[in-house]
């Protein structure tokens, strides 16, 4: 297999809320209902953490 990338992609960081360009705006994904169950289940701040961020 021939994997190809940019000559940048190694230096590469995501700025976030700081980007001129936000290419992941609007981004969504799909959780299946085993996985959602399975995070409703997770404990301590990682939990937390991504109970707040689904909807």
């Amino acid at each position: 297999m021939i994997y190809r990338k940019p000559v940048y992609y190694d230096t590469f960081r995501c700025l976030g809320g700081r980007c001129p360009d936000t290419c992941c705006s609007g981004w969504r994904i799909e959780i299946d209902e085993d996985s959602l169950n399975r995070y409703a289940r997770t404990g301590g701040g990682i939990g937390r953490r991504i109970r707040g961020a689904v909807d």
